[in-house]
């Protein structure tokens, strides 16, 4: 299983790198906030038993 995710990542750095030019620095800064949010969208989840969107790593007010 760990194989399969390496091929995964490999396969998705090597689309980036043929659509963007490259992996630059602000890709790879994306890339980060992506997961940063998915992390903290997930333990929000894990926290509270549901998921509900208006939670993050900022709680927002509307």
């Amino acid at each position: 299983m760990e194989t399969v995710g390496k091929w995964i990542v490999a396969a998705g750095s090597a689309a980036a790198a043929y659509f963007f030019g490259g992996w630059s620095g602000v890709l790879g800064a994306l890339l980060i906030f992506v997961v940063l949010d998915y992390l903290t969208g997930f333990a929000m989840a894990a926290m509270t038993g549901h998921a509900q969107e208006q939670y993050g790593i900022v709680r927002h007010r509307t």
